[in-house]
């Protein structure tokens, strides 16, 4: 694999953070759901 430039890096970095960011607070967001539906 060639090396990345910096640009490709912090660009890749920022599309997996928000899709990580998505991922987790998808989740999150039902469990708080459930939690107050059976509060």
């Amino acid at each position: 694999m060639a090396p990345l430039k910096l640009r490709e890096i912090s660009v890749y970095g920022v599309l997996v953070v928000i899709f990580a960011a998505i991922l987790f607070s998808e989740p999150l967001a039902l469990a708080k759901n459930f939690e107050a539906a059976f509060q």
